[in-house]
């Protein structure tokens, strides 16, 4: 698949999936990073955005606890079908 740079973690720069440490996590300052990179930048409970440099309170239950951004996870799968129309031209 053709990487698109909003594909991929702006930390770690890996590609997002949908599940575990690659799952990609909405901060509240509308960023997104993925989870592992979440637990690597969880300090006291707080988490600084790479991208923004927003401060913001880790949820109770951990990084897992943001939103999952779905739009990214979407785009990853259309980028996919794109790229296998592409290959059978």
């Amino acid at each position: 698949m053709a990487e698109l740079p909003a594909l991929n973690c702006s930390v770690c720069l890996e590609s997002y999936e949908e599940e575990g440490d690659l799952c990609p996590k909405w901060l509240p300052c509308s960023h997104t990073v993925c989870l592992g990179c979440l637990r690597h930048l969880n300090q006291f409970r707080q988490i600084t955005c790479p991208e923004c440099r927003a401060l913001h309170s880790v949820p109770t239950r951990g990084p897992e606890a943001f939103r999952t951004n779905r739009d990214i996870l979407e785009l990853r799968r259309i980028a996919s079908q794109l790229n296998q129309v592409r290959g059978k031209q």
